[in-house]
């Protein structure tokens, strides 16, 4: 449906949307060119991380989804060291002041836990107009639905596209296995 959009309505809201939808779901097996300015300031790209895992998590602080998996995502992502595996956060928050908020909750929340903190690199469009779900990356990729989680293995390809916090200490094990193969 979405290739026949695309051909038939090319130059309408319509097709460019499933122009972008269409390049999401073709992206495993291809490099991902992601980058952006991080809610701190500072710019990253998935490309410094070549040689290891990465995963781009897409997400807001009022997505309930997004909230309710944090907890078994932040556990699957603890289990491994940033020399193993690196985290981008793509952040579809309109205000920046309630990402800090959220953040600083979360590790505040973690801490009295006695788990690590949430200290994934952000990135989040210093544009108040090229926020939420205007913001490059999402549209670029026709992300609609939140959390969106990415895994990009250490050669750079994506390996998924929908990954669940439970299968993915077992999909990074896998990666580790291979290069000790290779």
């Amino acid at each position: 449906c979405y290739e026949r959009v695309a051909e038939k309505y090319t130059d309408t809201p319509l097709g460019s949307q499933s122009i972008a939808i269409l390049r999401r779901l073709n992206l495993k097996g291809q490099p991902l060119e992601l980058a952006g300015p991080t809610i701190d300031g500072g710019f990253v790209k998935v490309a410094e991380f070549k040689g290891r895992p990465v995963l781009v998590v897409f997400w807001s602080t009022n997505a309930k989804p997004f909230t309710d998996m944090l907890d078994d995502l932040l556990a699957a992502t603890s289990r491994f060291p940033e020399s193993q595996l690196a985290v981008i956060g793509v952040n579809l928050d309109v205000d920046e002041s309630t990402v800090d908020t959220f953040l600083e909750q979360q590790d505040t929340r973690l801490k009295q836990q006695e788990r690590p903190p949430i200290n994934w690199r952000q990135i989040f469009h210093p544009d108040p107009a090229q926020r939420g779900w205007k913001h490059p990356i999402a549209t670029y990729y026709g992300v609609r639905q939140i959390p969106a989680v990415w895994l990009v293995g250490p050669d750079g390809q994506v390996a998924s596209t929908d990954v669940k916090p439970s299968s993915l200490v077992s999909q990074i094990a896998a990666f580790s296995r291979t290069a000790q193969r290779d």
